[in-house]
């Protein structure tokens, strides 16, 4: 396939997901919080049935129920996955089931700050379930993060 027919491709599909299907487009950027070091990680967990996915020849079409459009800052923390001129389709956690080691989340820290980070341990103290959060590029944990806090879980991602 040649690169014109390529990226015409890409644009059909990414115009189509903006503008066609409902996709609410965010004007608040999620900040990566963060030193840019290399980590490991998880993968997340698979959260859009195969189902949801309708192919056709002209566009793509993903059914996924309260979805948006998150954009996100670069401070290198998430990168390679997420950068400034990466847009995110998120969905609002609805409940502790959804979220699991892997996923990448996004929470309000205590200064209203929207951060996004992948959830690299779940644990439970007296004030109730907990996360632990972690830009892949930084060397240290975040704080912990309640349930309370976490605003959306990332369900893809367009480059």
């Amino acid at each position: 396939m040649n690169i014109n027919k390529t990226l015409m491709i890409m644009m059909i599909f990414l115009i189509g997901m903006l503008t066609m299907y409902g996709i609410q487009y965010m004007h608040i950027s999620e900040k990566p919080l963060g030193i840019t070091l290399v980590g490991a990680s998880t993968a997340p967990s698979g959260s859009i049935d195969k189902n949801s996915i309708i192919f056709d020849n002209e566009k793509v079409i993903i059914n996924v129920k309260g979805a948006s459009l998150g954009k996100y800052a670069d401070t290198g923390s998430m990168k390679p996955t997420l950068d400034e001129n990466t847009k995110g389709i998120r969905i609002p956690i609805a409940d502790k089931e959804m979220v699991r080691i892997g996923d990448i989340v996004t929470y309000e820290d205590e200064l209203g700050e929207l951060i996004i980070h992948r959830v690299v341990s779940i644990g439970l103290d007296e004030e109730g379930v907990y996360y632990l959060l972690k830009g892949d590029n930084n060397f240290i944990i975040d704080a912990k993060v309640y349930y309370e806090q976490l605003r959306y879980k990332l369900v893809g991602v367009i480059w």
